[in-house]
């Protein structure tokens, strides 16, 4: 099969590695710039263009779209009108204007349309879904999620006043980690109905957009989710999460590389490490925070196996716009002060 991954920055490239990581070798690469056109040819041996056209007229069978978020949606589009398989990051789009059109296209097309779903396939939170289908904890019924990181150190190597994270209408400052984070809660614990949410630029970086989201969701199920997301923190503490129910007690801290457990019927807690040999460093590739790489060569896998009918993709798009509607409400709420009911 031949990839065509558009946009070279980080996520890109890191598309390219999951190809190569999984044994595919015809891949190509488009970018606007030529820095990353370079950056991509020297590092990993791909062909790489500045015109799409051009690039589209090499007959990719599957698209790779890894555009800031604002330009997710026109791609997909574009791989859908051209009759080809594609995996796009989250979120699907920023807006729900085409939304529906878009999503009947794909279905007539019957190729594989496969938003993100990297989280899915962390081992910790694949852990805690089994705890939760298996009733380790009983009815869930409260979730608090939370993490954040210093913005001009997620990208280190540039200057984070040209990132596309400072731009609101690209879903900056953070507002591009929850529609990540509601792919996992949504598949772990199934729809939302309301939504209040606090977002505020309180610090001082040179953005156009909130670095602080505090939000609350309200699940059919009766679970109260408290998730609170970044861009301030000046060091990277990890992702912490807990689980709560009348049963017991579920953690997740992404730092101690282990999920912890406390049943009350039994008193005490157990602990489950992640899996040895989880690889979080890349060679040659710098981050300000440990990134587990195997979750996205995974998901990628999983991509691969769904166009080769091994497997049907776990997001459907449907889902993916539900999460732009639960993200719209949360901005909603946060300028009228209000509880959206969705």
């Amino acid at each position: 099969m031949k990839f065509l991954v558009i946009g070279l920055g980080s996520m890109g490239k890191r598309r390219i590695r999951n190809l190569l990581k999984l044994g595919e070798k015809d891949i190509i690469g488009f970018d606007v710039r030529r820095d990353r056109r370079l950056e991509a040819q020297e590092k990993y041996g791909i062909k790489t263009l500045g015109s799409f056209d051009e690039a589209m007229g090499m007959e990719p069978d599957a698209l790779i779209i890894s555009v800031p978020p604002g330009f997710h949606l026109e791609y997909a589009l574009k791989a859908v009108r051209k009759n080809k398989h594609f995996f796009c990051e989250a979120p699907l789009s920023t807006t729900l204007e085409g939304l529906d059109e878009f999503i009947e296209l794909s279905r007539k097309s019957g190729k594989v349309a496969a938003p993100s779903c990297n989280m899915c396939f962390h081992p910790s939170i694949r852990l805690l879904k089994e705890f939760v289908e298996r009733g380790e904890l009983g009815k869930v019924l409260c979730l608090i999620y939370e993490l954040g990181h210093y913005l001009p150190d997620w990208h280190p190597y540039e200057d984070y006043r040209t990132y596309y994270v400072v731009h609101k209408e690209h879903f900056g400052g953070g507002w591009d980690v929850f529609p990540m984070e509601l792919v996992w809660l949504l598949w772990m614990f199934g729809d939302i109905e309301t939504v209040t949410c606090t977002a505020r630029k309180l610090s001082s970086l040179e953005m156009e957009v909130e670095d602080s989201q505090d939000i609350l969701l309200e699940f059919k199920s009766g679970l109260v989710a408290n998730l609170h997301f970044d861009a301030i923190q000046r060091v990277w503490t990890g992702r912490h999460l807990k689980l709560i129910s009348e049963d017991g007690t579920a953690i997740w801290d992404s730092n101690e590389g282990r999920v912890k457990l406390f049943k009350a019927q039994d008193k005490k807690w157990q602990t489950f490490p992640e899996p040895e040999g989880l690889v979080y460093n890349v060679k040659g590739i710098q981050y300000s925070m440990p990134i587990a790489e195997e979750m996205y060569v995974k998901e990628m896998e999983h991509f691969l196996k769904a166009i080769h009918g091994k497997e049907k993709y776990i997001i459907d798009l449907n889902t993916a716009k539900r999460i732009v509607q639960i993200v719209q409400a949360a901005q909603e709420s946060s300028n009228r002060g209000a509880r959206i009911r969705i």
